[in-house]
């Protein structure tokens, strides 16, 4: 499972190497360490997860912190990444199965030539390790070949307008000795310490080792006197710990590169190896007949798979991973609604990791609801490490900030406090977990229909939401959208049925007393849910929002991705048309496809479709995924190709900012629950009417149940299609 990356030129890509540096991040849930070329400069060095810091306007941000990773190669005194004469050819190569990523830079300028190959990891076992060993070869050259091999502490997070920016931490420590050199970081807000040690070797003794300080760097230098021709090898041991973990980050950091020279080489990859290994018999996808779209689901469950920390008791996963700062390392309804039903099919133990995250800060929802002057909890928009809302409210777009943009979702965007609602009861109805439920999922139910029933207004016979906004961000203000309706009628569902379980589970019903759930506040929740106003019309046709047919309409062309296809004038005035950010009705209709008819739902996915300009990445696969239910196999399948393909074909522009986790969610989201049917009932696995392309020969991966994982084989015969759930076969 290889994915290769290959340019030439006269020189490095910096541009190109941005967006490399997001799809070829490695990281073990803990750290990560962009793609971009170890020998050449970036403006990224760590994100170490949890580790956010206040800031200005977007209140806390995953901080960027010091770069470990650099080696620069020194020809002729000058850094190899910045001789501009003669010919680059520079490769690289993720290799998904085993978690490494080889890069292979090919420089000669007439007699003279060079070649770079390393092996990357980021360890998945040592949580607190990354390595990289590497040769450098040379011909025609004969001369002093320095190696330099810093921790870069002027790394900063941009801001706005893009001409500010902040580092977010101070360096409070700095050791240099024989094993190694290290650093001490601390946030600006002093919540947070990391530690990070760097050391790096060689086998050939022939060289000398200095240390370099300068003002925003600490480095070894390896000097070597080489003849016409010679090979050198080395190798890099990178330490990260966080005072989350020990009082002394850099001491624990000095002792993990240190046990890890103790090890060979070999044996600390093989570790690293067998450990992905094990994490891939988990899924073990085969796709037959389309090995195009095999790759492109396990690449986007490589990204996935990364982001998870075994020893963490919560995840914190940001919209775009632990591979950029798009976002601001923020948490969304991304999390909850497209990625979770990835980790409940493949690792639910993750899953319930990522509900620990909504867990342990159902306090501050509920202190958030009551600052709103209503009941229950309601979760921010926007969190960070500290559950409040992180999302601004204006952004200033120049220096002097007198031209500022609004931004109305984090006081209106209230649908995530739902789509929390529906993330625990699919992690239920697949694991069964109940000490889960015990220990926060009935809080969360019962808390978040609090909030519902004390944000509803009884007008004219129906509840009705009042001054909010659904997925799609081009209304603001809105009145009864259908998917917030529609979920709020869902987590209300979800409240009434699970405080009828309670009362006959003994750990439960000790949770409805706790909270003095009563009969009457049930009741009246019964009522809401039946009252509440869904915004259809006789015909079947469910408006957005009120008033949203009242808007001058608008289509989108066919496979147009984006506002790009828009007229000028449409886009100045998008919000007074019925154009679509993204799946809205669409999106309510898939997750509650069994509330409404396939006629329904049919009629709404084509008028929407019209409509919808796919402007967030999280569009596309909720598309495909419905498409796929309808049996519009064609359309389902180009949506899915281009969800996979988001980020590996930078489809909106701004890889370089992140991986987008949620499309990469959503396309197994898509895959799963949309083409392969998947449901849960009471902890078993159900197919549901397969839509399978007919080049789809069979299709086989494993996904957990509450009895364990099970293998999953469709048969496509040409005739018919045929399911088995059976046993997985033993490693």
């Amino acid at each position: 499972m290889k994915y290769k990356f290959r340019y030439t030129g006269s020189g490095i890509d910096y541009l190109l190497e941005e967006k490399l540096g997001t799809l070829l991040t490695l990281s073990n849930g803990r750290f990560s360490l962009r793609g971009e070329l170890e020998l050449a400069p970036s403006k990224y060095g760590l994100f170490v997860s949890h580790i956010y810091d206040y800031t200005p306007i977007f209140y806390r941000e995953l901080v960027n912190l010091p770069r470990p990773v650099a080696i620069y190669i020194m020809v002729d005194d000058t850094p190899l990444s910045l001789v501009k004469e003669g010919k680059y050819s520079i490769e690289r190569t993720l290799d998904i199965g085993s978690g490494t990523l080889e890069t292979i830079v090919k420089w000669n300028n007439d007699e003279k030539q060079l070649v770079y190959k390393s092996l990357r990891i980021v360890h998945k076992k040592i949580k607190e390790l990354a390595a990289i060993k590497a040769s450098i070869e040379v011909k025609g050259f004969s001369g002093k070949l320095i190696i330099v091999s810093p921790i870069e502490f002027n790394t900063i997070n941009p801001l706005m307008p893009e001409d500010v920016s902040i580092r977010h931490y101070k360096v409070i420590k700095s050791e240099a000795n024989s094993d190694g050199i290290g650093i001490e970081v601390e946030t600006l807000d002093k919540k947070y310490r990391v530690g990070i040690a760097s050391s790096i070797r060689s086998n050939d003794k022939k060289y000398r080792r200095k240390i370099l300080i300068s003002q925003d760097s600490m480095g070894e230098e390896l000097i070597f006197n080489i003849g016409n021709e010679g090979i050198i090898e080395i190798m890099k041991y990178i330490g990260v710990s966080r005072n989350i973990e020990v009082n002394d980050p850099l001491e624990r950091s000095f002792e993990v590169i240190s046990k890890a020279y103790d090890m060979k080489w070999n044996d600390l990859v093989q570790k690293h190896v067998d450990e992905w290994k094990k994490i891939w018999s988990r899924i073990d996808l085969r796709i037959e007949g389309d090995e195009y779209i095999e790759r492109l689901l396990k690449f986007n469950a490589f990204h996935l798979l990364q982001l998870v920390d075994d020893d963490s008791d919560y995840l914190i996963i940001p919209s775009r991973g632990l591979h950029g700062i798009g976002y601001r390392g923020h948490v969304f309804w991304d999390t909850d609604t497209y990625t979770l039903p990835f980790y409940i099919a493949f690792d639910p133990r993750a899953a319930r990791r990522i509900l620990m995250y909504r867990c342990k800060f159902i306090e501050e929802a509920k202190k958030y609801a009551r600052s709103l002057g209503y009941n229950g909890a309601r979760y921010p928009w926007e969190s960070a490490d500290d559950g409040v809302e992180a999302t601004p409210r204006e952004i200033p777009l120049d220096p002097l900030g007198k031209d500022i943009v609004r931004i109305y979702t984090g006081d209106e965007e209230e649908h995530i406090t739902a789509d929390i609602a529906y993330a625990v009861d699919l992690y239920y109805n697949a694991t069964m977990d109940q000490e889960f439920m015990s220990k926060c999922g009935l809080k969360i139910l019962f808390e978040t229909a609090r909030y519902w029933t004390s944000r509803v207004v009884f007008e004219n016979g129906k509840y009705v939401i009042k001054h909010t906004m659904g997925p799609d961000e081009y209304h603001h203000g809105v009145n009864n959208s259908f998917y917030i309706n529609t979920m709020v009628r869902r987590n209300l569902d979800l409240a009434i049925k699970y405080y009828h379980e309670s009362l006959r589970i003994r750990d439960w019903r000790r949770i409805i007393e706790v909270l003095k759930v009563s009969e009457e506040e049930v009741k009246l929740w019964r009522n809401i849910r039946n009252n509440i106003h869904i915004p259809c019309r006789d015909d079947g046709l469910c408006e957005e929002f009120d008033g949203y047919m009242l808007l001058e309409d608008f289509k989108v062309k066919p496979n147009c991705i984006g506002e790009k296809c828009l007229p000028p004038e449409i886009i100045d005035k998008i919000e007074k048309t019925r154009l679509v950010k993204q799946a809205d009705v669409v999106a309510a209709m898939f997750l509650l496809k069994n509330e409404f008819s396939e006629d329904i739902i049919m009629k709404n996915f084509k008028y929407y479709l019209e409509r919808t300009t796919h402007s967030s990445s999280l569009s596309i696969p909720m598309y495909s995924a419905l498409a796929a239910r309808l049996g519009l196999m064609d359309l389902a399948y180009n949506y899915l190709l281009l969800a996979a393909a988001s980020d590996l074909e930078d489809i909106y522009d701004n890889t370089e900012y992140g991986f987008h986790i949620g499309a990469a969610g959503g396309t197994w989201l898509a895959f799963l629950h949309g083409f392969i049917g998947i449901n849960y009932k009471d902890g078993e696995i159900i197919i549901d009417k397969p839509r399978i392309l007919s080049k789809w020969r069979r299709i086989l991966f494993n996904i957990s149940s509450k009895n364990g994982v099970k293998r999953i084989i469709i048969e496509n015969t040409g005739n018919d299609v045929i399911c088995s759930i059976k046993e997985p076969l033993k490693q």
